[in-house]
């Protein structure tokens, strides 16, 4: 098993990638608390592995965990900085090489923000959830004021627009993350969704252009063939819906998606 081939480097010499690797391996394989540790691992060594943050956050890890790694990686790079520049005699009165390049505690929270809605809704009510997802908005509206045009932090925004039902908002958005970077293709079948929804003709026309350039991009990747299983379905073509779909069954989001091709007045 490759998780055990990981477990047998000793966890002090692992890299950050092994942290990464061994933490996705305990995900596949339902073991929570065991990559949950390992996500923790690799944010000491790097407080900016957002995918770790991420994760942490979909596990259900205690917000006060990920802080503290956080913490302690920003510590360790400033230590590692502080060295090199001692090093390399550079300018000890210089600072600019040890700041912190991201709101790391603003990004954590913005993170648990945006999961609580769903690790909750059975406790809280739709209200409730939606005060929280909006919390959750406003945290990533902030930090792109901050970091304007960030790709990363629009797919978020996007999301939380199309959770909180601004679909106008939603489509704006995403609009925009497209002339930004064509080629970037997460979110992409959450896009999908609106066109899906909206139905119109020209709706998904647009649905078929956006499977078509992100099939271009890569066929190799599910969203293309989920967004094309959408258009499929939109034009009541179930079956061949259903066997474009299998091509990304393997995807994180399949459950909802499948739902939705043959169910979208759920949505």
């Amino acid at each position: 098993e490759a998780a055990a081939v990981l477990e047998r480097v000793e966890p002090h010499e692992r890299s950050l990638g092994m942290h990464m690797s061994l933490a996705q391996l305990h995900v596949t394989t339902g073991r929570r608390v065991e990559a949950i540790r390992s996500f923790l691992e690799a944010l000491r060594l790097c407080p900016y592995a957002v995918e770790a943050i991420e994760w942490l956050a979909v596990l259900g890890a205690k917000e006060s965990q990920v802080m503290a790694a956080v913490e302690a990686g920003i510590l360790l790079k400033k230590s590692q900085q502080e060295e090199r520049r001692r090093q390399e005699y550079t300018d000890d009165n210089d600072e600019s090489s040890s700041s912190v390049l991201l709101p790391l505690t603003s990004f954590v929270s913005a993170h648990y923000l945006m999961q609580n809605p769903h690790q909750q809704q059975s406790k809280k009510s739709s209200s409730s959830s939606s005060s929280t997802s909006s919390a959750a908005l406003h945290a990533f509206q902030q930090l792109e004021q901050q970091f304007p045009n960030n790709v990363y932090l629009l797919q978020k925004i996007a999301t939380l627009q199309m959770q909180l039902n601004d679909n106008n908002a939603a489509q704006k958005t995403f609009e925009r993350l497209r002339r930004l970077d064509e080629n970037n293709m997460e979110a992409m079948d959450q896009y999908a969704l609106l066109f899906r929804k909206n139905g119109s003709p020209p709706a998904l026309q647009e649905l078929n252009r956006l499977a078509h350039d992100m099939l271009e991009v890569d066929d190799k990747r599910p969203e293309p063939w989920m967004i094309l299983a959408m258009y499929h379905s939109a034009r009541k073509d179930h079956e061949k819906a259903l066997g474009t779909y299998s091509v990304a069954e393997n995807d994180s989001n399949s459950s909802f998606c499948l739902c939705f091709l043959f169910h979208p007045h759920l949505l």
